[in-house]
């Protein structure tokens, strides 16, 4: 419609929008670099080796924390029952580490924006799955891969 417009030399409001000279790469290029360097600063920060090991019996109901146990970050929370949920740390989208957010109490992706609930489901962001969950045999980490 707007190539019919254009052609016809009719006005439409959404010339302006649509216009295929509006991007700038070289006036936007700081912008797009700042926001890449976050992204990769995020996801080098919470490389596997990182972070400290914290114990289980820490966290208290409503509280999630980011525990490394066998070079796997793990998302842990414990719900308001105090049953202990434990989910892989790493966002399903582009694999940046998750973080806890104890205003909301969900695992935020400071990369793209993901949101998750604290048992791993999906909030909302670009992210197609929930967190992987990890359930505990003994000693030994499984991943529980949920579609």
């Amino acid at each position: 419609m707007l190539i019919n417009d254009i052609i016809t030399g009719v006005e439409s409001p959404w010339i302006e929008l649509f216009d295929p000279t509006r991007v700038h790469p070289l006036r936007s290029a700081k912008k797009f670099i700042s926001e890449n360097a976050n992204v990769a600063k995020q996801y080098l920060k919470d490389l596997p080796g990182s972070a400290e090991d914290e114990e289980y019996a820490e966290i208290a109901p409503g509280e999630g924390k980011i525990i490394e146990k066998d070079g796997q970050k793990l998302a842990v929370s414990r719900n308001k029952h105090g049953k202990l949920q434990i989910r892989s740390a790493v966002c399903p989208h582009m694999s940046c580490v998750v973080h806890w957010n104890n205003a909301e109490k969900t695992w935020d992706c400071p990369c793209h924006g993901s949101r998750f609930k604290a048992d791993g489901t999906i909030l909302e962001g670009p992210v197609l799955h929930p967190l992987h969950e990890i359930q505990m045999k003994g000693d030994k980490l499984k991943v529980k891969h949920v579609e």
